[in-house]
């Protein structure tokens, strides 16, 4: 038993800057509809969308990279490392 597949690529073009300017309009931007700040961190839904019209079009998956978490502040100063020596004999 066999499947056939058919997969159909083209160019991203936003059809209302496309036809208002006349030519293909291909650029996305990533961009927030409604950021908001909160403890200092910019907050809310991002989305590839038209430089234009600025109207959001693809949705950013979250899960897809994850920020750094933050270093565990420790109480004491850190030791500092302590590598090989170099002895230097000018004689």
């Amino acid at each position: 038993m066999s499947t056939d597949m058919t997969i159909t690529v083209k160019m991203y073009e936003c059809d209302t800057c496309s036809e208002d300017r006349g030519e293909p309009v291909t650029e996305l931007v990533r961009m927030m509809k409604t950021p908001a700040i909160f403890n200092g961190h910019v907050v809310g839904d991002e989305y590839w969308g038209c430089p234009m019209c600025l109207e959001p079009k693809f949705p950013i998956k979250k899960n897809g990279r994850k920020p750094p978490k933050p270093k565990a502040v420790a109480c004491e100063a850190p030791k500092p490392k302590r590598g090989p020596k170099l002895v230097v004999d000018n004689t």
